[in-house]
């Protein structure tokens, strides 16, 4: 009987350590699984640190090629901008000077050339050019005659604005100028009539100042452009940095 109660004992024993047994199994099992998720996270993370760190690598060459590139284009940009700024500063005396030339023009002098009944070749071209410039469309002898009646015709020369020039009227007065030449020359203009020389010089200095401005700016709009690449490559290198 004594023996059967050992062997009981040692049975409920043997079982309870195969309980033991499959429970340590089961929590090696979950252990291993819990194990391999946190492995997979960990990858993963570090994958995404790896992403991150080769970002912001490629990022801050990207700025600094950004800003190399920036740098180049304002130096040229404004190098050409001070080269037009210097044809600028050529011209603008002598569009003064025409001005001043035709503000010293006598009414006497208009006067002659209105009582023409019909104006010489050289007057009538200067005239044309003054009539296209001031946006007259009637280039007739008549309106001619009507525009020099005016008591503001010099006034109307004087306070011109050349950036008012659009392209389009540039060239139609650009064309006459160089298909009648000899009208516009200087020492020609000058034996023809004291009125009308002021008024050559003042058409040709208004189509130089108005071809500058031009040039110009399209220039001022590039030299903008690369200013605002110039901040957006700092402020996205200052980016890079924080991060």
């Amino acid at each position: 009987m004594l023996d059967l109660k050992h062997l009981e004992a040692g049975l409920f024993k043997l079982d309870s350590a195969t309980d033991i047994v499959n429970d340590l199994r089961t929590n090696a099992k979950q252990q291993a699984k819990d194990l391999a998720i946190a492995q997979t996270a960990a990858d993963r993370a570090m994958e995404e640190i790896s992403k991150a760190i080769s970002s912001s690598t490629d990022r801050r060459n990207e700025v600094s090629e950004v800003r190399r590139i920036v740098g180049e284009n304002e130096v040229a940009t404004q190098a050409r901008k001070q080269d037009i700024e210097r044809e600028l500063a050529e011209i603008q005396p002598i569009l003064d000077s025409a001005k001043v030339a035709v503000g010293s023009i006598k009414n006497e002098h208009l006067t002659e050339i209105r009582s023409l009944s019909a104006p010489p070749e050289a007057i009538a071209d200067v005239l044309a050019a003054v009539l296209m410039l001031l946006g007259v469309q009637d280039l007739s002898w008549l309106s001619m005659k009507k525009f020099l009646s005016n008591r503001g015709v010099k006034d109307d020369i004087l306070n011109y604005d050349a950036r008012r020039i659009s392209e389009d009227l540039r060239k139609n007065v650009a064309k006459l100028l160089k298909k009648k030449p000899a009208s516009f020359d200087d020492a020609n203009i000058q034996r023809v009539s004291i009125a009308a020389a002021p008024m050559a010089a003042w058409v040709k200095a208004n189509i130089r100042y108005s071809l500058v401005i031009e040039k110009i700016e399209p220039l001022q709009v590039e030299l903008e452009e690369e200013v605002r690449k110039l901040e957006q490559s700092q402020s996205g290198c200052r980016g890079v940095r924080r991060n």
